[in-house]
């Protein structure tokens, strides 16, 4: 959630720990390091998963990533599945105030639901 959204994208990049995180979820963090972002996901494409809920404080950076992936021909799903797997992409915006986002989310209580939508085996 919001400003965790660097050590996050660092993480993803430096470390030797990116090609064994499972997927990453956030909510309304994408405040930066969208490259940073963008190259895990399309490293990552077919086996990790990466959803995002960006509301109107972050829909710049939203965007910005969804255009450097539309670029390279992938195309992110724009709500959350019902079963968020490896190769689950999404940006999805809200119209949720930051500070609501985590309680109010869309869906409700967004963590948890996306939690409980995780599915890493068939």
């Amino acid at each position: 959630f919001s400003g965790g959204y660097r050590a996050v994208a660092f993480s993803l990049a430096r470390g030797g720990v990116g090609e064994r995180i499972a997927g990453v979820l956030l909510l309304d963090a994408v405040y930066g390091d969208v490259k940073l972002f963008a190259d895990w996901i399309l490293s990552r494409w077919h086996d990790g998963f990466f959803v995002s809920l960006g509301g109107p404080s972050t829909a710049k950076w939203q965007d910005e990533l969804h255009q450097i992936l539309a670029a390279r021909q992938r195309r992110p799903r724009g709500w959350v599945p019902a079963r968020i797997r490896p190769g689950t992409q999404a940006l999805v915006s809200v119209p949720t105030e930051h500070n609501a986002l985590p309680k109010d989310g869309q869906p409700a209580m967004p963590l948890l639901t996306m939690l409980r939508r995780i599915r890493l085996t068939p």
